[in-house]
């Protein structure tokens, strides 16, 4: 596709030059004739030059410096058709606008150049733009004051199901979000562009695809500066969502499970502490809970087993 945009836009290219060529042409051919009506015919030669400022305005802005080549051609057409047809009269006014042409000329050169060099400048900042724009991870869009939406990048196609020719120009954001959402964030858009900081930069939203389908997403969005148009970034978290109300599940199951287990009544030994289990075998407290739960045990010992065990070498802790 891009060979294709290329290979066109240097056919366009040669056809405008060929045009332009075709155009200065039959502007030279208009200056000899007059050079040679004026001088020869009407024996004046105060007028008609003026209309040598058009090709000389027209070259150098089309092919800059060498657009001097027809600034150089007139200016010697002028003195030239002097010598053979006006040699009676003074040749210092014609000298000094062969020097114009020349001097406009290259001026025009010089003014076309630096808005050429301007031109490709903006051309490349466009080009790193549009690369940042459309390999971000996240769908991206341009935003216009009136909701509608400028520019799309390739994420955002895949995540709303739309293409970018049915989107840019045709579509306003608040179509692609739930309605339950849409009054905060057109409250959102507003604001932004009175007071940005009055309003969060990123916040969750439901998205809604071409299908009808919702996404859990989050946006990140902010006014370009010095315009009314906003970016916004919208990454879907759906995935993480899910997860999160899985393990909220799995850990209420467990809860009630091990709730379960350990409901009702247990039977333990008055002395020992040892559990009896369904099969009839004792375990110890610690062994009977980690069977039947996550639980793990670390050992300490109590003031009360210290005092009874160690005697007067026991210290409850935070004692001197």
């Amino acid at each position: 596709m891009e060979q294709i945009d290329l290979m066109e836009k240097k056919t366009e290219g040669a056809r405008k030059n060929l045009y332009r060529m075709a155009a200065m042409a039959l502007l030279l051919i208009s200056a000899c004739f007059l050079t040679y009506y004026f001088h020869n015919v009407a024996k004046v030669g105060k007028v008609f030059t003026h209309l040598f400022y058009v090709p000389i305005f027209l070259s150098s802005l089309w092919w800059k410096r060498k657009g001097l080549v027809v600034a150089l051609f007139l200016a010697g057409l002028l003195m030239l058709s002097h010598g053979w047809y006006r040699m009676d009269s003074d040749v210092s006014t014609d000298y000094l606008r062969a020097l114009m042409f020349l001097c406009i000329g290259y001026v025009v050169a010089l003014l076309s150049e630096k808005i050429k060099r301007s031109e490709m400048a903006a051309d490349a900042s466009r080009e790193i733009y549009k690369t940042i724009f459309e390999t971000t991870g996240t769908a991206t869009i341009i935003i216009e004051p009136d909701t509608s939406i400028s520019l799309v990048n390739s994420q955002f196609e895949r995540l709303s199901g739309y293409s970018k020719e049915e989107i840019e120009g045709r579509k306003y954001w608040t179509e692609f979000f739930s309605k339950e959402d849409l009054d905060m964030m057109i409250d959102y858009h507003h604001i932004r562009r009175i007071d940005p900081d009055a309003v969060p930069a990123c916040y969750e939203a439901r998205f809604v695809n071409r299908n009808g389908g919702e996404k859990e997403v989050v946006v990140n969005a902010a006014v370009i500066p010095g315009t009314k148009r906003s970016i916004a970034s919208i990454s879907d978290i759906s995935p993480v969502k899910e997860a999160e109300r899985e393990r909220e599940i799995l850990q209420k199951k467990l809860e009630e499970a091990l709730t379960h287990v350990l409901s009702g009544f247990i039977p333990i030994c008055a002395n020992c502490k040892r559990i009896r289990d369904a099969e009839g075998q004792w375990s110890q407290v610690e062994a009977y809970i980690t069977s039947r739960s996550k639980a793990q045990f670390s050992h300490s010992i109590c003031p009360e087993c210290g005092k009874v065990l160690y005697g007067e070498f026991f210290k409850e802790k935070g004692s001197p």
